[in-house]
């Protein structure tokens, strides 16, 4: 009658807190962009600790011939290499440019999704996240390794530690 069996849902919100979060692929999405470039929409979800099923989204513009390609694929080099690809895996699955001569902008993005989503749709990747400060301001991300993940468990605060007795001027003095 009722399904209140909440073990399987996932949230559309992404986490409250700023943090390097391990996240699933869960999908990518081509589109072109209000200003006409080639983008893939990544969709994950966080899949450990408080936020787990909390979902965070990101896009990265295909690099096209010109001046920020290098910068572009940089950005798409990290994002392969929180998903766990070696750089040599990269430059060997994505050796030759989506779309050809007699295909739309619309058809080579769609092409790129497809290739992008073979690879990677269900793989843990890790993301920096932290939410936009203000209204109207978008979230910080950034595509990291695992290796930052574990940094950051490591310099969290530690939970602070209980007096020993009544009287905090003795309990320094006791250290």
């Amino acid at each position: 009658m009722f399904d209140f069996d909440f073990t399987d849902y996932t949230s559309n919100r992404a986490p409250s807190k700023a943090g390097v979060y391990a996240v699933e692929i869960v999908s990518v999405e081509g589109r072109i962009t209000g200003n006409g470039n080639g983008r893939i929409d990544i969709r994950t979800k966080v899949t450990e600790g408080e936020f787990a099923g909390a979902a965070i989204r990101d896009g990265i513009n295909l690099p096209t011939p010109g001046g920020n390609a290098n910068k572009l694929k940089s950005i798409w080099t990290s994002f392969f290499s929180s998903c766990g690809l070696s750089l040599a895996d990269v430059k060997a699955t994505f050796s030759r440019p989506f779309g050809g001569k007699g295909d739309s902008k619309e058809e080579a993005v769609k092409i790129a999704e497809e290739a992008i989503a073979d690879v990677v749709v269900g793989l843990k990747a890790y993301m920096s996240y932290a939410p936009a400060l203000e209204e109207g301001e978008y979230p910080t991300r950034r595509w990291v390794r695992p290796e930052a993940k574990a940094a950051s468990e490591k310099s969290k605060p530690k939970a602070a530690k209980k007096a020993k007795s009544e009287d905090p001027l003795q309990d320094i003095m006791d250290f």
